[in-house]
């Protein structure tokens, strides 16, 4: 018998019903006795710490912004009348996360070419300034995933003198500036246009969440040191949750939450559930940070029924004067119920059925099969014995064998699971980190192939995207 957890815990559950199955107790028919109710697997939100780089962000603005951003051939300037301008890029524009804020430097060119006629005379000149504009955008993240900004002015500082002088005439380059960093200014719009569209293209949280939402969705197998069985992880999500993104210096931050009810299995990997779409999703501050995984035992009644013929055939068990010996025993299920069939001889020849309920006790953390109900099949004239004789046999006898404590078997899994939550990389660049805090049985289910320990770990997890 295996020392890993969930082996354990499957022999367990085999020796117990196993133990209960043998010597049968007295009773009438199974239909008196109600299974227990399914289990069904506890959901919970496991937090995605989501993070952008305002590098990434920076250099997807500067790829777009480039170049020419504003032109007027009729540009008034005082006291010379009108002048060709253009403005363009003029260096990297640099940006950083501030609360809800994005805050740019952006290095501008101004190039004004002036038509100045004196004593008949009409002379050009061209004149270059630099300039730094500040801008801010408020942003929040809207209902379909985009980034959306608002941007407006936050001062500018000159680069290059503002004053340029055409034979005795100094033309003042500050009051341009200022008509070109008014909120009212076609530069400042179309600037403030490019650079909320730039961000609108660039920051999609969809794209980001969207290939984790699938991937999750696939059943994973965990490799763990001394293993003998392969074990799966799988994901069922229902919903997403993300707070309100905030930054600070070099990185956009937001907490990303998947409900999801969490299931591991032992041996063969598990179907995976439908394919589900990415909702939209719903905004929480206050999310229930607790993460649960429900594990999961699976018992063939094929390995039930070897397990239990090893243990008791042959044996022969006693009450008083009356004994019976097992000679052959069958594990199956129906209904919800644990079902053994047992050929006995002694005081009674012939098949005994057995018809229980497997239960967790959480106070003692003990496994055990309840609320017998057994019929015999026999030949036998004394049948008016049968309820004293497994009535004595069973109770004094077998049922005392029939509760296996799994406390140090719980203890044990909390430290295979805590290895399973320390970086363990569940799928390329997807790594799972947490901290289990406590782990207890739910309870056993039967069905139809076999028995199910229902197990859930408890404590918090997060699955980090490795970019």
């Amino acid at each position: 018998m295996t020392n890993t957890f969930f082996i354990f815990l499957t022999a367990c559950l085999l020796l117990n019903c196993a133990g209960r199955q043998k010597p049968v107790p007295s009773g009438d028919s199974a239909t008196e006795t109600q299974p227990a109710a399914p289990l069904t697997p506890v959901a919970s939100v496991i937090n995605i710490p989501t993070q952008i780089k305002m590098s990434f962000i920076e250099n997807a603005v500067n790829e777009q912004v480039r170049g020419i951003i504003y032109k007027d051939n009729a540009f008034p300037v005082d006291p010379i009348g009108t002048a060709q301008l253009t403005v363009r890029k003029n260096g990297r524009i640099s940006i950083r996360a501030a609360g809800n804020e994005l805050i740019y430097k952006i290095p501008l060119k101004i190039s004004m070419r002036f038509s100045l006629s004196l004593l008949g005379h009409t002379e050009h000149k061209d004149v270059d300034a630099g300039i730094t504009v500040n801008l801010r955008s408020k942003y929040t993240l809207q209902n379909n995933w985009h980034l959306k900004t608002t941007t407006t002015v936050d001062g500018y500082e000159w680069t290059t003198p503002p004053t340029v002088k055409i034979r005795f005439i100094t033309i003042p380059i500050k009051p341009v500036a200022d008509i070109l960093v008014s909120r009212q200014s076609g530069v400042i719009k179309e600037l403030g246009g490019i650079i909320d569209k730039s961000m609108s293209n660039t920051v999609n949280v969809k794209t980001m969440i969207s290939p984790l939402w699938e991937k999750i969705q696939t059943p994973a197998e965990i490799t763990l040191p001394d293993m003998p069985q392969s074990m799966w992880l799988r994901f069922n999500p229902t919903d997403i949750y993300i707070t309100q993104i905030s930054g600070q210096g070099g990185f956009i931050n937001a907490m990303t939450g998947i409900r999801a009810a969490a299931e591991t299995f032992i041996g063969d990997k598990p179907k995976a559930h439908a394919l589900k779409p990415l909702p939209d999703f719903k905004t929480s501050e206050n999310q229930d940070s607790t993460f649960t995984i429900n594990l999961y035992s699976e018992i063939p009644f094929k390995q039930a029924t070897a397990i239990c013929r090893e243990i008791f055939v042959g044996k022969t068990f006693k009450s008083g004067i009356q004994k019976v010996t097992v000679h052959d025993i069958e594990v199956s299920g129906a209904n919800g119920m644990a079902k053994v069939r047992m050929e006995m001889s002694g005081s009674i020849k012939g098949t005994v059925n057995v018809t229980g309920r497997a239960v967790f006790n959480q106070k003692t953390r003990t496994l055990s099969l309840d609320d017998f109900d057994f019929d015999v099949e026999t030949a036998s004239r004394y049948q008016q014995a049968k309820n004293w004789l497994l009535r004595g046999v069973i109770m004094s006898k077998m049922k005392p064998l029939m509760k296996f404590p799994l406390g140090d078997t719980l203890d044990n899994a909390k430290a295979l699971m805590q290895k399973m939550l320390s970086d363990y990389e569940l799928y390329e660049g997807t790594v799972l980190n947490g901290q289990v805090a406590a782990l207890s049985v739910r309870g056993v289910n039967v069905t139809d192939e076999g028995f199910r320990a229902v197990v859930t770990a408890r404590g918090a997890a997060s699955i980090k995207v490795l970019k």
